[in-house]
């Protein structure tokens, strides 16, 4: 079968002329370099306008990204900056709360020494010291 096939393709080689070439991928026939070339044409003519879409993105991101640095600049200065307030802040806090916890104690204090004052005499009638209190206690339980 195989040397059937091989005569038949001799022989058409022997009938055609002998300036004829086959076409191959070293030389293809006319209309289709013409396909091809109008081919590559579109194909290039996407990807010029796909690349300027890109390149457009592209410019949009650089820009965004330079604001992203330039806002994380900022924020890194402005913290650097708040670094030794901060110090000064939790000393000023920690003097703040001793004064408090002192101040607290205090009161507690004053509080308890009011209560211990606080005298009841039982006996003696309510609104009786009138209006000099101290001469209550001559008058009315003294000898």
């Amino acid at each position: 079968m195989g040397r059937t096939k091989g005569k038949h393709l001799e022989s058409i080689r022997a009938s055609m002329s002998e300036n004829y070439v086959p076409p191959t991928l070293a030389n293809p026939p006319m209309y289709k370099l013409d396909v091809i070339l109008k081919e590559i044409q579109e194909s290039r003519l996407a990807i010029e306008q796909r690349l300027g879409s890109i390149t457009t993105e592209l410019g949009t991101l650089k820009d965004d990204h330079r604001k992203l640095v330039d806002r994380v600049k900022r924020t890194e200065t402005d913290i650097t900056a708040l670094v030794p307030g901060k110090k000064e802040s939790e000393s000023a806090i920690q003097q703040l709360q001793k004064q408090v916890e002192a101040l607290q104690e205090r009161i507690e204090d004053a509080e308890g020494r009011s209560r211990r004052n606080n005298i009841c005499i039982i006996g003696l009638m309510e609104g009786m010291e009138g209006e000099m209190p101290h001469n209550t206690w001559r008058h009315g339980c003294g000898p």
